[in-house]
């Protein structure tokens, strides 16, 4: 690999550790739906692939410090095997003072519970093109989205190591912020997104604050649009996932998740009954006996996206046999900026 590439895809410490990607890689990459299609089998896909080998499980520790949460099942998990991202839980010599270790450490507040994620670098097979027009297109868009680059020949999307961050709080209050909803930097998995509404010093009687709604475990994923289908997989899963690196699986009916707006669709609502015990929409505000800010997190990995349907599948009744066989068609027919040619018919 060229020294230059290889430069952008060494993991780093320091530095600013929200890196909430870029919408274009979304609109111009329509190679995540690859990990998808690696998320429904049970063995390796030749379409996702790490960039760099790495130790098994049983041979490697991925938490750097002590007293990272219980994983349950999430550690035995394909998605924890292959794509964990490594948990650093003390804040070491030479790490930028925004991370989370380092904040903890800095003052005495209530923030409990800190976690520095660094996900390892992923690369994605590219489509398969209709034609050569068409690929130079596509490339003449791709080569300039900045968290992703293109392999000198032209076969792979590769994505750099990206850093996320679980941050815990006991005794806290959501009172809408971050905004649900939303399209901006200060929302939740922008880059300027704030946990400071949540932080109070340890003196701080924090009884006053369970007046209105209460739960025992609540997770912030007030991300933009959250009521569409679309979005609530692309963020709301995403924080979600994250956010299950500092909470065990088997407090899921203690769990809370608080987002925007109510699903369009009830398909979205389904999941959310996967995920946790309850889910609040456009509350006033929520108190939380402890409070999950993951909102720092990257919106393409191969972790985050096999995590969330890896829930959905243990649910699912077994798989039919190769001769009963279905291929169902996701319609973008509720979306007017997108139209597949042909979809009458189809």
């Amino acid at each position: 690999m060229a020294a230059d590439s290889t430069r952008r895809l060494r993991p780093v410490l320091g530095g600013n550790a929200s890196r909430a990607v870029d919408e274009t890689t979304i609109s111009h990459l329509a190679t995540s739906i690859a990990c998808h299609n690696y998320c429904k089998s049970s063995r390796p896909a030749a379409t996702i692939r790490p960039l760099y080998p790495r130790p098994t499980a049983a041979k490697h520790d991925r938490h750097s410090g002590v007293g990272a949460s219980p994983l349950d099942d999430l550690s035995r998990s394909d998605s924890y095997e292959r794509w964990a991202p490594v948990i650093v839980t003390k804040c070491m010599h030479g790490m930028d003072g925004r991370s989370a270790p380092c904040i903890k450490e800095a003052d005495r507040t209530n923030l409990v519970e800190a976690q520095e994620l660094l996900y390892p670098a992923f690369r994605l097979k590219l489509p398969t093109f209709s034609n050569a027009q068409m690929k130079a297109k596509w490339l003449s868009q791709g080569l300039h989205v900045e968290r992703m680059r293109v392999s000198e020949d032209q076969l792979w999307a590769e994505y750099p190591p990206f850093q996320g961050q679980n941050m815990v709080f006991s005794h806290a209050l959501y009172r809408g912020d971050p905004p649900p909803d939303i399209w901006s930097e200060n929302g939740c998995m922008g880059h300027n997104v704030s946990h400071l509404s949540f932080v109070h010093d340890l003196k701080a009687n924090a009884s006053h604050l369970a007046n209105g709604s209460s739960v025992d475990t609540l997770v912030v994923a007030t991300s933009p649009d959250s009521w569409s289908f679309q979005h609530f997989i692309d963020r709301v899963a995403v924080v979600w996932s994250q956010a299950q690196l500092v909470i065990p699986t088997t407090t899921k009916n203690g769990t809370a998740i608080v987002t925007g707006r109510e699903p369009r669709d009830a398909i979205v609502n389904e999941i959310y009954d996967v995920m946790v015990g309850q889910h609040l929409h456009d509350p006033q505000s929520v108190f939380a006996k402890r409070l999950v800010f993951s909102c720092r997190a990257p919106l393409i990995h191969p972790f985050t996206t096999q995590r969330i349907t890896e829930n959905i599948l243990q649910l699912l009744p077994p798989a039919p046999s190769e001769s009963n066989r279905n291929v169902i068609c996701s319609s973008h027919g509720r979306t007017a900026a997108r139209r597949l040619t042909g979809e009458g018919k189809f």
